[in-house]
């Protein structure tokens, strides 16, 4: 089972049992690297993150989402330290789209399988 080396998947992925690892990172598109592993047969599958697993599972008739675990992954951006500007705009805009709606109606028109992830907040 492939996973990106040194990421929260690879810990997730080392708790199953039997499995034999394969660490993907360094390249460009990682996700790719991991889709080909499995169509190539590599490996027989990866873990990744449910955002980019269902998309791929509803676009792809080769892939199926297995399973999902509720990890209570949060998300986050980075800026460079001390780039208080764009942090706070960067803040201010997420602010925005929550408040109004906007992202939760985007939210919804392109993950249709996952649930809104701020209702709680």
């Amino acid at each position: 089972i492939g996973a990106i080396a040194n990421s929260t998947n690879m810990k997730l992925a080392e708790t199953f049992e039997g499995v034999e690892l394969g660490s993907f990172g360094a390249s460009d598109d990682v996700f790719g690297d991991m889709i080909e592993a499995t169509r190539s047969g590599e490996i027989d599958g990866f873990v990744d993150d449910d955002v980019v697993m269902i998309p791929l599972g509803q676009q792809d008739p080769d892939f199926v989402e297995a399973f999902t675990i509720m990890t209570g992954n949060r998300w986050g951006i980075g800026v460079v330290l001390g780039n208080d500007v764009l942090r706070a705009e960067i803040n201010a805009a997420l602010e925005a789209v929550i408040a109004d709606g906007s992202l939760e109606i985007i939210w919804k028109k392109w993950m249709l399988l996952l649930e809104f992830p701020l209702n709680d907040e």
